[in-house]
Formats: structure tokens, C-alpha cells, sequence
């Protein structure tokens, strides 16, 4: 603990003169471009109607699209909340970020040596505030540093407030275990709003909206009768999954109609993403955490500001959610303080007055997407996994291969095909030794295979935490 205040102490010291020069920058450029981003908990790119679902679940996203540059090849970093916005925020894969599981034998937190969007936005003078729906992305994680205003909703206080007021809302709500552990969107937003309306300065918003993780917190009777979803919660996960998306779509419309409505619209850069995806079915598993695409593969929007060289469209080159720091930070005329393995994504050095979109740092070979699973180094994988997927795994893509390593167990290896096989139904791991050896080869040389287990006595298990874990689900099924 006293070490730990020490650095914090040390951190405010050295960050005084910055803010300060941040500030006074923001005083003299008013006009910079605003930042806004929304991250989707649990969201499969297949489910979105730009990119090619006919469900009718995101009329709003569908439109944002059209001033948007749309990446069809965009990868995660894990399938876990935590460690993908780790990823996010820092623009690092987690070997490097060093936050690799939910809970467990190796660290869950985000190291307070390593600087995020939110410390580099509002060390600039940005006005900063993020706005989280579920504990898997709150403060506990390390996700807040940066954030003068950090909104997670996940406060034990929050019980007692609602026995005494229950939220007055149209249809079901959480029953009183878990109001703790999460919020509907509605209620994030409002947030995010109220406080997008008390300030003139340029501003960082990040909105986590938790609704399509699971199905004990549902939307609106209205909005389940839509989708011909029972309005009494009678219906199944896999029911529900469809109106949280078009229900979490809605509440995005109220933010970017709250910034139309400010006439700062036009000069703000709009970027919504999934932290993952989610299994429903597809390879044996309804949930997430693994690494097929259904669960790695995350939609991608960025809408730059509104200027003439602004150009709109669909990259399908190879992009990664670590990509969107550095992105994020030519967009609105940041200084990048600290050299990442992401990249400015393609198409937008134009727009961003970038030198352009480089390699990542110290990468060599093509461009390649890592992510993994530290399954049994989680004290909270589910033991109802696939029996075969239950390993450390490692996922790289190159070009169209892919590859999954499993590192107790390698003759469980995978690597497909994703051009001739994009479902990952055919394993190419003995017929294709050359790709395997290759990318292994790469695996090894990026240090990502190097896991760091914490001694004996460590990482004792939170009660608090446990319980709000298991009211996700986390625990026990």
C-alpha cells in the first residue's frame, strides 16, 4: 500500500506542469475536435445491419456508418471485458499492458505506469469523463485513470438507494443482487449526458454500454415485443440478444442527437466499437472468452471530423482495437505521449494530418492481430467450457491464416483459413506445417507466450468482487 501511494504521489507531482500547459492550450484552440467513445459489451459484428445482418438491430449505427470509415477486419485483444478495453485504452496488446484475466493466478490490473487515453486527452486539456455500465470495466480494473469524472454505477451504496427508490423505468430491471454490478444503457447515458451538457470545453467521453451481455437486465417492454420477445422476461438469452443490441443502439441515437442539437456534431470524433463478441451457439459455446471470430472479430466505426478532406467509407485491411489510441489521438490533435504496438489505422491519416499509418512499433513481417485466453489462470473460467478449449491460448492472424495455440496442450492447435473457411470448421494444423511454424515462430519472437504467475498468497479472491461476478454470470455457469 505504501509503495502504491508513493507512485500515485509521485504521478500527481509529475503531471501537475503538464496539466497545466494542457489546459492553457485549451484555452487558446477552443475549437479542437471533440472525442467520443462508445464501447459495445458483447456485441458480434454479424448482428449489426452495416455489416450485413437484416434484423433491423441498429438503425442508429447503420446511419453512423455512412459518415464513417467502417473496418470489416477488425480484431480484438481477448474475449474478457477488462482486458480488451485495457487494450483499447492503452493501445497495447495484454502481454504488454500486463492485465490478462478477469481474476487469477496473474494480474487482473492495468499497471499505473502505462498512459491511456484518458491521462493523454486530459494531460492535453481535454475535458475527460467516462461513463461504465458494469463492473467489468469499472475503476477495480485500472480503467479509470485519466477520467475527472468516472461513472461506473457499480457503487455497493447503490444498494441501499435502490431498495428505498427502485429506478422508474418502463419494463424489468435487475432484482436487487446485482443492482450493483451493472446499469442499463438508459441509465448510462443519462449520465453521460447531463454532464456532456455541463461543460463548453473540448471533451473525452467514453460510454461503456453493458445491455447485450446478458439477459437479466432487458429492455423495455416495447422493445422486446418488437423482436417478438415475451415483455414478462420469460424469454431465452438467446431471444434477448437481438433487442439489447437494438435497445443499446437507441441509446447511442440519444448521444449522437444530444451533440446535433449542441452544434458539436461536426467537430466531434465519433469512434464505437465491441469490446467482443459472443458465442450464441457457434463452437459449442453461448458465452464469450474464446477466440473464434464470432467472438474476436468487433465492429469498427470511426466518424472523423466533419471537413472537406473527410472520406467516408468501408478498409478492409487488417485492424486491430489497439489501434484506436494512436488513432484517437491524431484525430484530435494530441501528442502521442508514449511509443504503442498500435498503429494509426488506415484511412485516416489523411483526415488526422498524420504522416501516415506505419507499421507497429518494433513489428516485424506483415501486419498480424494477437489475442488470448489465459483460461486456466482465471479463477473465474467457467468450467462448462469446451473440455478441449480449456488452455492458454494464443491467437495470431496474418494476411487470411489464423492460429490458435494451446499452450499446455499444443496438439490441440488450431489454424484455419479465414477467406476459404470463415466459420472455422476445418483445422489446417497438420496439413499446413509451414503456416503453423511460422506463425508459432512469430508468437515466440513478440514475447506474448511469457506469462507471469503471481507467488503463493497473492490474489486473494475479493467477496465483493466475487459477488458481482457471479451475478454476470461469471461464476457458476
Amino acid at each position: 500500500m505504501l509503495n502504491r501511494t508513493k507512485l500515485l504521489m509521485a504521478a500527481v507531482l509529475v503531471a501537475a506542469p503538464i496539466l497545466a500547459c494542457g489546459a492553457e492550450r485549451a484555452a487558446h484552440d477552443p475549437d479542437r475536435p471533440n472525442v467520443l467513445l462508445v464501447t459495445m459489451d458483447t456485441t458480434r459484428a454479424d448482428r449489426i445491419g452495416c455489416y450485413g445482418y437484416a434484423g433491423g438491430t441498429t438503425p442508429v449505427l447503420d446511419r453512423l456508418a455512412l459518415e464513417s470509415i467502417r473496418y470489416t477486419r477488425a480484431f480484438s485483444t481477448a474475449g474478457i471485458t477488462p482486458v480488451a478495453h485495457a487494450s483499447i485504452l492503452t493501445g497495447l496488446f495484454p502481454y504488454q499492458h500486463g492485465a490478462r484475466v478477469m481474476f487469477g493466478s496473474v494480474e487482473h490490473r492495468l499497471g499505473e505506469e502505462h498512459p491511456t487515453l484518458g491521462t493523454a486527452l486530459r494531460d492535453g486539456g481535454w475535458r475527460t469523463g467516462a461513463f461504465v455500465s458494469a463492473y467489468p470495466a469499472s475503476e477495480e480494473f485500472g480503467l479509470g485513470r485519466g477520467f475527472e469524472t468516472f461513472d461506473s454505477g457499480v457503487r455497493d451504496e447503490l444498494r441501499d438507494e435502490f431498495r428505498e427508490t427502485p429506478p422508474r423505468r418502463e419494463g424489468l430491471w435487475l432484482d436487487q443482487t446485482s443492482v450493483d454490478a451493472q446499469r442499463r444503457g438508459d441509465a448510462t447515458v443519462d449520465r453521460a449526458l447531463d454532464w456532456l451538457a455541463a461543460g463548453d470545453a473540448p471533451f473525452f467521453a467514453w460510454v461503456h454500454l453493458f445491455d447485450p451481455h446478458d439477459h437479466t437486465l432487458v429492455p423495455p417492454a416495447a422493445v422486446l415485443e418488437r423482436f417478438g420477445v415475451p415483455a414478462d422476461g420469460s424469454g431465452t438469452r438467446d431471444q434477448a440478444y437481438d433487442p439489447e443490441i437494438y435497445f443499446m443502439d437507441q441509446q447511442i441515437g440519444r448521444l449522437v442527437g444530444a451533440l446535433k442539437a449542441s452544434g458539436r456534431y461536426d467537430n466531434t470524433v465519433i469512434v464505437v466499437t465491441s469490446d467482443h463478441g459472443q458465442g450464441l451457439g457457434d463452437h459449442g459455446w453461448f458465452q464469450h472468452r474464446l477466440l473464434y471470430q464470432e467472438q474476436i472479430h468487433i465492429p469498427l466505426l470511426v466518424k472523423p471530423v466533419k471537413t472537406a478532406g473527410s472520406n467516408p467509407g468501408v478498409e478492409s485491411a487488417l485492424v486491430r482495437n489497439i489501434d484506436l489510441f494512436p488513432t484517437i489521438l491524431a484525430l484530435a490533435g494530441a501528442e502521442h505521449p508514449v511509443e504503442t504496438e498500435g498503429s494509426v489505422l488506415p484511412g485516416i491519416a489523411e483526415v488526422a494530418g498524420s504522416a501516415g499509418s506505419a507499421g507497429s512499433a518494433g513489428s516485424t513481417g506483415p501486419r498480424i492481430a494477437y489475442a488470448e485466453a489465459l483460461i486456466p489462470l482465471d479463477t473465474y473460467s467457467s468450467p462448462r467450457l469446451p473440455k478441449q478449449q480449456w488452455d492458454n491460448l494464443h491467437m495470431i492472424v496474418e494476411g487470411p491464416w489464423k492460429l490458435i495455440h494451446h499452450a499446455v496442450t499444443p496438439s490441440n492447435g488450431e489454424l484455419y483459413h479465414l477467406e476459404d473457411d470463415p466459420g472455422e470448421a476445418r483445422n489446417r494444423w497438420e496439413s499446413e506445417p509451414e503456416v503453423r511454424e511460422r506463425l508459432l515462430g512469430r508468437l515466440r519472437a513478440m514475447g506474448a507466450l511469457h506469462v507471469v504467475v503471481k507467488s503463493e498468497g497473492e490474489g486473494t479472491v475479493d467477496p465483493e468482487a466475487e459477488r458481482k461476478l457471479r451475478s454476470l454470470g461469471y461464476i457458476g455457469g
